[in-house]
């Protein structure tokens, strides 16, 4: 599966929900009869619209359709989300774990709020593209190492710098979520409208 950046010829959406799935489970103790009630984040989703395109543009929507209705998937930049306010690439020092917890090296050195809480970042494990938000601030320490908590599991066992952690251009990794995902409307004068829905692949 080939990964494929947004095109320059086509300009951000006018309005774009961003949001996780969210599916909900409850736990009955056979014992107490008590309940637990338990929110389980999954997959991103991205619902976009385009009130007016151009023809040009409208073409160049058409190929990306017809790029991601297959096996590739877009590299979806976070149009009209806050972005983090550290503007901090850094690079894994050491242990990447399968919880919510990410060790992070090469920060700056004894930084406050190097990162924020809120903060997004892309976790890049070869082709594979993992978005994440930082659930807490996160001071470095002496060296520039830091521990950072996610509000969602890596998904991933990696020792050693084999990954790299976007921080000031997050991405996440999508496609189309299925025929019904897209409709592109072209109007009596040849005005363009345009919606897409898309869903995070791993």
């Amino acid at each position: 599966m080939a990964n494929i950046t947004w095109p320059s010829e086509l300009p951000p959406p006018m309005s774009m929900e961003f949001q996780p799935e969210v599916s909900r489970e409850s736990f009955t103790s056979p014992f107490t009869g008590s309940v637990q009630r338990q929110e389980n984040y999954r997959r991103w989703t991205a619902r976009m619209s385009w009130p007016l395109l151009t023809a040009a543009e409208a073409r160049v929507m058409d190929g990306l359709i017809e790029d991601i209705s297959g096996d590739n998937a877009l590299l979806l930049p976070l149009f009209h989300r806050d972005q983090p306010q550290s503007g901090i690439t850094a690079h894994p020092g050491g242990i990447v774990d399968s919880s919510t917890r990410l060790n992070l090296g090469g920060l700056p050195h004894n930084h406050v709020s190097a990162l924020t809480r809120g903060d997004f970042i892309t976790v890049v494990d070869g082709d594979n593209y993992l978005l994440n938000r930082v659930a807490a601030n996160v001071d470095s320490d002496g060296i520039g190492d830091a521990f950072v908590d996610l509000t969602r599991p890596l998904r991933l066992n990696i020792v050693g710098d084999t990954i790299l952690t976007i921080i000031n251009s997050p991405v996440c990794r999508m496609q189309v979520v299925d025929r019904n995902g897209y409709k592109i409307t072209t109007r009596l004068g040849g005005a363009t409208s345009a919606q897409l829905t898309l869903r995070e692949v791993w």
